[in-house]
């Protein structure tokens, strides 16, 4: 796609509104093979802003004229050049493919962190949904869910997290590659053989970091122990992982210790049981769907039975929170089938429930643009179905966010029963506190309050590949979780 800007107008921002309704797509300042040219323009007038947008798709012309006047009230007086161009875009794109996005002009990742900044401002969760309805030209249902998530979450974060820290651990390493997966994990038989190597790098780093959240005075509030797959992990690898963690770190002060126990193909009784042991309090059992010949088009080496084999095992453990995912509108499952699905895993009674809406990015292996769009109706009525049963069996949405290239713009949702709250989903979202990441792909993330009383973040990013991070500790290199200590004392 060639994209044209004229005026101060973010060329990110421009791109995201792209995105709205052409997904999928690749920018440039040149002419583009698909043979679609957008034209965005800005200017200031009487006080206000002005935007127009040309889309040519292949010759086929459609025009948006966006104007947010001098004097109209908008929720985000610092968003109105963006609400203008917005407005602009929704006109143009809705006359070029059809399509009125469910969330309207908002591109951020975290709409429950625009309505919960509207709530601290004073708004009741009523008129700041108006408000989001009026500024972003979203639907009432998502405005309403996006001030129930942050209501819920003003619940659960508690003031003194802010002085704490979270604690990340990854294991990118998958016994097969789902074709819809971006995340940096290894599936093939030689990669998979770095595992002992990389346990051994890991052991080191979690004893590193440690001392490091010791050295900075904080207390663990929730460790995650991600990937990949952690429980691809045989049984005596994952209790010395296990162990690694309970020798470091204090694991009875933790709020919550989260086990990625995401393929139930991976998951035995042991590894469960030595889970408790060391004070898992919360593992992922994820099935995505419970339709088999989805699950094998998408590459997951397991069936419907494999995963409430794993559920019950993991009731067996003992372990408090059992969570569940599900994808909507993956590609060739049917509406009714997903719902299926949901219906399932709500009649086990997990405590949280996560539906995702099927996003594919550009490093996963199922990337064929017809395979994902700006309107979709199958992920659309799952996405609405999931919400109806889950509510209606007595779940609370909790935590939310959206990702770009999402079928049908839709948002991914966490469900939870009452008091089983995941922390460490809030926590990371919302940036109110550090996240010390250890091993590959791991990226850690440092907050602390600047002079304006606003908070500073800084992101440092671990190797991204296990060779990478090996041949680095053979090196010497210090763990990149380690400038939090310079970053917290300057």
């Amino acid at each position: 796609m060639k994209l044209i800007i004229s005026g101060n107008v973010s060329s990110y921002y421009a791109e995201t509104l792209c995105l709205l309704f052409y997904p999928g797509s690749h920018f440039s300042d040149k002419d583009d093979t698909d043979g679609i040219t957008v034209s965005v323009s800005l200017e200031e007038k009487d006080g206000g802003f002005v935007s127009d947008v040309v889309i040519d798709d292949n010759g086929d012309v459609c025009r948006g004229h966006g104007v947010l006047a001098a004097g109209e009230t908008v929720s985000r007086p610092s968003m109105a050049s963006k609400i203008a161009v917005g407005r602009a875009f929704l006109e143009a794109g809705r006359d070029a493919v059809g399509v009125t996005p469910p969330w309207g002009i908002l591109t951020g990742v975290r709409p429950s962190k625009l309505a919960m900044s509207l709530i601290d401002g004073g708004m009741s969760a009523h008129d700041a949904a108006v408000a989001l309805t009026k500024d972003y030209s979203m639907r009432a249902e998502k405005a309403r869910l996006a001030c129930d998530v942050a209501l819920a979450e003003r619940k659960i974060i508690k003031p003194e997290y802010e002085n704490e820290c979270s604690v990340y651990v990854a294991v990118p390493f998958c016994p097969t590659r789902c074709s819809y997966c971006s995340f940096v994990s290894f599936t093939s038989e030689r990669l998979l053989s770095l595992i002992p190597e990389y346990l051994d790098a890991l052991v080191k780093d979690i004893a590193s970091a440690g001392d490091a959240v010791k050295a900075l005075g904080k207390r663990v509030t929730s460790f995650y122990i991600g990937g990949g797959t952690p429980t691809v992990l045989d049984e005596a690898q994952l209790e010395r992982l296990l162990s690694a963690v309970s020798s470091s770190f204090d694991v009875s002060s933790f709020s919550e210790f989260t086990l990625e126990a995401g393929r139930p193909d991976t998951i035995t009784e042991e590894k469960l049981m030595s889970a408790k042991r060391h004070g898992v309090t919360r593992v992922s059992v994820n099935t995505q769907t419970l339709n088999e010949e989805i699950l094998a088009a998408v590459g997951r080496r397991h069936t419907a039975d494999d995963f409430f084999r794993a559920f019950e095992t993991a009731r067996r453990a003992g372990i408090k929170d059992v969570n569940v995912d599900l994808i909507a509108g993956l590609p060739g499952e049917s509406a009714d089938s997903f719902l299926e699905s949901v219906n399932s895993v709500a009649a086990l009674r997990p405590d949280n429930v996560t539906v995702h809406t099927f996003c594919v990015k550009r490093s996963a292996e199922l990337k064929d643009k017809n395979v994902f769009a700006a309107e979709c109706q199958t992920a659309e009525d799952g996405v609405a179905g999931s919400y109806g049963k889950l509510i209606f069996e007595g779940f609370t949405p909790y935590y939310m966010y959206r990702q770009k290239n999402a079928v049908g713009n839709l948002e991914n949702v966490g469900y939870t029963l009452s008091g089983h709250e995941g922390i460490y989903n809030i926590l990371m979202m919302e940036e109110i506190q550090p996240i010390i990441a250890v091993g590959a792909s791991s990226v850690s993330k440092f907050v602390k309050r600047g002079a304006d009383g606003a908070n500073v973040i800084e992101r440092v990013a671990e190797c991204k590949y296990p060779y990478e991070y090996l041949r680095a500790r053979a090196e010497s290199t210090p763990p990149a979780f380690l400038r939090a200590l310079e970053f917290y004392r300057n």
